[in-house]
């Protein structure tokens, strides 16, 4: 008969509710890390949360991606961040208070000296013409083009002269200046340069401020000629009353002095007094023409803008 021994070890009461107690702490610490505003269970949603967000986010960023490629690839220029201000203008002649700053338009290694004015508008773009004659060192080189300080000139023909200063591509420095100018800014866009505005442009300028064809162009074999409604004819040199116009207004030239041996500035346009002739603006104040090879004029280059880049 086996024998009972009343010294083997065993779990005492005591020690069980210890460790009930201790099991019970435990959970209440966990449940509490789980449970609580911070704990696992809200940290788990709100991370849930974020994803999501994160997740609609991108997709949203893939649509306007997709959107902006879809523009480049039509052709279309992309949305801007922000816009840009134009001043409005106010009577004929704008004050410098009217400038259009562009930002700082590095061309060449060296910032631009100025600003520019508002010029006209038409379906899709703003059109700006710089304030002065353009500096030397951003006048581009050009086949059978020969540079002279703030002054540009042809060789061999007319044609050679209108090509350079109406061929985009030769200005391409000043565009990217321009486009890089304006990112500072926080305005995505592409523009379009050229060395001078053309007598078609400076016609819309004029009939935007004066009223519907106030001044119009007719065209011959040889060129074009200009007159007001009040001429009975149109002529191949200066009209008195435009004179009076352009003297008087900055959109058209830089100043009533010579600068620098430039007498003024060219219009990439043929002149009809002659198979040898340009367009261009005197220094006066003038509406004339002159001699391809005439190495006193200068050029102000006309950017166009997007009106989609433009503040309404």
């Amino acid at each position: 008969m086996r024998k009972v021994n009343y010294k083997e070890k065993g779990i005492t009461l005591v020690a069980l509710v210890v460790t009930i107690i201790i099991l019970l702490i435990l959970a209440g610490v966990t449940l509490s890390t789980a449970l609580s505003q911070n704990g696992l269970f809200q940290r788990a949603k709100i991370a849930g949360e974020n994803y999501k967000k994160a997740e609609s986010d991108e997709a949203e960023r893939l649509d306007e991606y997709s959107s902006e490629i879809d523009k480049i690839i039509n052709g279309e220029t992309p949305s801007t961040t922000e816009k840009l201000t134009i001043p409005k203008k106010e009577g004929d002649e704008p004050d410098d208070s009217q400038l259009v700053d562009l930002g700082d338009v590095t061309v060449n290694g060296q910032e631009l000296k100025y600003k520019w004015y508002y010029y006209y508008t038409d379906e899709n773009n703003v059109y700006l013409i710089y304030e002065d004659y353009l500096e030397e060192n951003a006048i581009p080189t050009g086949i059978n083009i020969t540079k002279s300080g703030i002054n540009v000139y042809a060789s061999g023909n007319r044609e050679k002269l209108i090509n350079y200063l109406n061929t985009e591509s030769n200005w391409n420095n000043i565009k990217t200046g321009i486009e890089n100018a304006l990112k500072e800014k926080e305005i995505t866009t592409t523009v379009s340069v050229k060395g001078t505005p053309t007598a078609d442009q400076l016609a819309k300028a004029y009939n935007e401020r004066y009223g519907k064809d106030s001044l119009t162009i007719e065209n011959d074999d040889n060129g074009v000629k200009y007159k007001l409604n009040s001429s009975s004819a149109a002529t191949n040199v200066s009209v008195s009353s435009l004179d009076v116009y352009i003297n008087q207004n900055k959109v058209f030239f830089p100043h009533k002095q010579v600068s620098n041996s430039c007498k003024g500035y060219w219009l990439a346009s043929l002149g009809a007094n002659g198979s040898d002739r340009v367009c261009d603006v005197e220094s006066s104040g003038s509406f004339y023409l002159n001699i391809y090879s005439n190495s006193n004029y200068g050029v102000r280059p006309v950017v166009s803008i997007p009106k989609s880049a433009i503040q309404n």
